[in-house]
Formats: C-alpha cells, sequence, structure tokens
C-alpha cells in the first residue's frame, strides 16, 4: 500500500504536528513493511527524506502541495485539482498523488475547526477534497473535531467526515463531537474513538545534539532530579495578546517565573528548558526557544549552573527522548507533554486548551492538567509545586494506564491499515 499523510508538514517547526505524521508511518511500516509513506509539505516539487521508525529509519517522499492562488505553481491545489482530470499530465506531483492507495489526515492533530479562520480550514481540508474528488481513500487520523463557530463551516466538515471511509477521535470528548457532527449518519462500524498518535512516536538517542551540561546531568551518578520544564511561546512572547484571546485568570508568565524561582532556591534540582516549537527566525512570536531565552534573562540566570535551554535543533523523537530522561516533566505544548505521557514520565501541564484534559485522563493522570482559565496565579503555582511533590503517585497512575494507551495507538493503525486494504483488491 502506498498512503499519503496529509496534515503534519514536518517543515512547519512544530514538532507536535510532525509527530503525528512521523508516528503513523513508524507505526504502519513496522506493521507492514512493503508500505510506501508521502508525506504532504509545502515546499517544491518530489524529494525524498528519512523518517525515524523503531528500530531504524524508513525512506519516505516529500511532495509539494499547498493552498495558494498561484495556478502557474505546480505545487497549487488549483492546478493539481486541474490536472488531476487528465491523469496528472504535465504535473509529476499530481500525477504522484494519483498513484497511491490512501489519504491518511490529521489535519495537524486539531485544526479540523474553524476556529484558527477559514484560510486554515480551507488549507487542512484541500487535501480531503483531492482524495475525494479522485476516489482516493480517505481517513482521519485520530484528532479533534471543532468547534465551529460557523453553521456553513461546520456543515462542510459534516459532508468531508461522511465521505470517508474511516473518522477516528483522539479522546472520549472528540469522540462525543464527532457522534454529534454526523448525527444520523454516525455509524460505530467506521466511526471510532482512539487516541493521539504521538504515543505510537518511536525515541531516539542524539548524544551529540544534546546540550553537552545537560547529559552531564543525565549520566551523573548524583541524586539530584533534572527537571523538564516546556515554556509556551505563543503565551510568553505575548502575555497581553493570550491573557486576552485565551481569557486567563492567572499571569502565565508570572507562574513560570515564580516556579524556576522556587525550583532554583528551595531544591537542588537541575533544570532544563526544552523547546516544542522551533519557529525561526529567533524573533518568531511562537517560538518555544526564544520564551526560554527569554525567561532566563528576565531572572537573571544567564551564568547559572543549574538551569539550561536546550538548543532548538532537535526532532520530534530526539526531543522525546529527551524529555523521557527527566525526573518529572512540565508543559504547555500538548505534545511536549505527550512525550512525557507515553514514556512513563511524571508530568503536569499548565494548559489553556480542553483538548489535554482528554489525552490525561486516558492516562489516569486527568487531575494533572492545570487549567489558567480557571485558576488564579498562586493557584496554578501551588498546583505545580504539589505535581513535583506526588511524583510517586503519578508514577503509580502512568504505569498503571500508559501501556494501554500505547497498545492502542499501535492497534488503530492495523485497523485502518486493513480497512483500507479491501479497497485495494
Amino acid at each position: 500500500m502506498h498512503y499519503v499523510i496529509c496534515g503534519s508538514d514536518p517543515g512547519t517547526s512544530n514538532l507536535g504536528v510532525s509527530a503525528l505524521g512521523n508516528a503513523a508511518i513508524s507505526t504502519l511500516y513496522n506493521f507492514n513493511n512493503c508500505n510506501n509513506f508521502t508525506v504532504l509539505d509545502s515546499k517544491k516539487g518530489i524529494r525524498s527524506n528519512k523518517f525515524t521508525v523503531e528500530g531504524g529509519t524508513a525512506e519516505v517522499t516529500l511532495c509539494g502541495a499547498k493552498l495558494s492562488k498561484k495556478f502557474y505553481q505546480k505545487e497549487s491545489y488549483l492546478q493539481l485539482n486541474f490536472f488531476s482530470k487528465f491523469n496528472g499530465f504535465y504535473n509529476a506531483n499530481c500525477k504522484h498523488l494519483l498513484n497511491t492507495d490512501g489519504f491518511l489526515d490529521v489535519s495537524g492533530g486539531d485544526s479540523f475547526t474553524d476556529l484558527y479562520g477559514k484560510f486554515r480550514f480551507d488549507l487542512v481540508n484541500s487535501p480531503k477534497y483531492f482524495a475525494l474528488k479522485n476516489n482516493i481513500p480517505l481517513v482521519f487520523l485520530p484528532q479533534t473535531y471543532g468547534p465551529f463557530i460557523s453553521e456553513e463551516t461546520k456543515n462542510e466538515a459534516r459532508e468531508l467526515v461522511k465521505q470517508a471511509k474511516m473518522a477516528w477521535a483522539r479522546d472520549l470528548r472528540s469522540y462525543e463531537t464527532l457522534k454529534d457532527l454526523l448525527g444520523h449518519d454516525f455509524d460505530p462500524k467506521i466511526h471510532k474513538v482512539g487516541v493521539d498518535m504521538a504515543f505510537a512516536l518511536p525515541v531516539n538517542k542524539s548524544v551529540n545534539k544534546i546540550n553537552q551540561t545537560v547529559m552531564q546531568w543525565l549520566e551523573s551518578d548524583s541524586n539530584e532530579k533534572v527537571l523538564g520544564i516546556n515554556v509556551s511561546g505563543l503565551i510568553f512572547n505575548d502575555p497581553d495578546e493570550a491573557r486576552n484571546r485565551y481569557k486567563f485568570k492567572a499571569d502565565y508568565n508570572e507562574c513560570i517565573e515564580k516556579l524556576i524561582t522556587y525550583l532554583l532556591e528551595s531544591t537542588d534540582s537541575k533544570i532544563v528548558l526544552i523547546p516544542h516549537v522551533l519557529t525561526s527566525p529567533l524573533g518568531d512570536y511562537e517560538s518555544d526557544y526564544k520564551a526560554s531565552i527569554k525567561l532566563i534573562e528576565n531572572l537573571g540566570l544567564k551564568d547559572s549552573s543549574r538551569i539550561q535551554v536546550q538548543e532548538a535543533n532537535l526532532d520530534q523523537c530526539e526531543i522525546k527522548w529527551l524529555i523521557s530522561q527527566t525526573d518529572w516533566f512540565m508543559g504547555t505544548r500538548m505534545h511536549a507533554t505527550i512525550a512525557a505521557l507515553s514514556t512513563q514520565t511524571p508530568v503536569c501541564t499548565i494548559s489553556y486548551s480542553d483538548k489535554a484534559l482528554g489525552v490525561f485522563e486516558s492516562c489516569g493522570v486527568g487531575y494533572s492538567v492545570i487549567d489558567p482559565r480557571k485558576l488564579e496565579t498562586d493557584e496554578v503555582f501551588n498546583r505545580v509545586i504539589e505535581s513535583i511533590n506526588t511524583i510517586s503517585t503519578l508514577q503509580i497512575d502512568l504505569d498503571k494506564h500508559v501501556p494501554n494507551v500505547r497498545k492502542i495507538a499501535l492497534e488503530q493503525l492495523h485497523e485502518i491499515d486493513t480497512h483500507l486494504r479491501k479497497y485495494n483488491v
């Protein structure tokens, strides 16, 4: 089978988005390594790349496809859709995509919604329409559905899901939304609940790319804990905008600065700041790396021997390994926390998104979700400290629930593969 992975552009610098496609490829490759893969991205032409899979790497094709009004660009969906009527004649990208067996679409994990604007909604749906117009089986990989502000976009979303061969939600809360979206068209045989695919993402130890001071901490025989913290650049770099947009009660920046100060003054722990959105240039407002550097500067800790910032040089599998080596992890980016959850690393999250709760609940640690929209600054800080002080309880709950979640992460892709083979007889 030749699968096209959509909605997981590896060039976004958002490791959470990259993790979803990588996990799908790794799982399906190891399940049946006669499968071939093409990943849609926004670059030009058709290229090859290697993706990390369990036990090694897999050769994967990258194919440019983007939402653009420039018909002359062969990566434009305008041109792709036009030449699809002529079997891809004069457009190598189109011809390549037509000669595939299924489109597996993850919509960036949480972008099948009009919450981020009409352009983003149209962007994530463009490969879905291409597949359906060309009678290529379409599957919605485990993801969230909605919310939909406009009735028009909700109806459009409903029609897309109805025409798919399968549609999976990544947690029970998302599954209820999927049921509501489909109404009488809901069919439990093809509309399923699973887990976030990043639970199946392989880890890759890359010693030479890890901050060398941090590596020394991890390899030390000392009893001092190494604590990992992911600071969201989206919030930290523009706190006023974030506070207004997400309706925070707590001051996120104050919480993070207060946490770092407490850990350095009241514990012997070492701290590594781990970015999960690596947007560049450094000035980009979403950059977790920029936020981490800014945090160090704000606190005057540039010369501290107990806190380090990991460079923005790791991929999704390498960052997962680093997070898995910490004794406790706190993150705001959801897929940074999934890297911890899936490796049974004690974790909590300061999260302003409802999607995190469903994921943490599936791992038996819903109590580790700390919502700054509902709690004041001191309450958020106290909950984070409580999490550090109950690492053993977190470990017990994760050890009890996560192995089954990882099992489901593998089984759901196997079921999709088996189902799509019916259309390739």
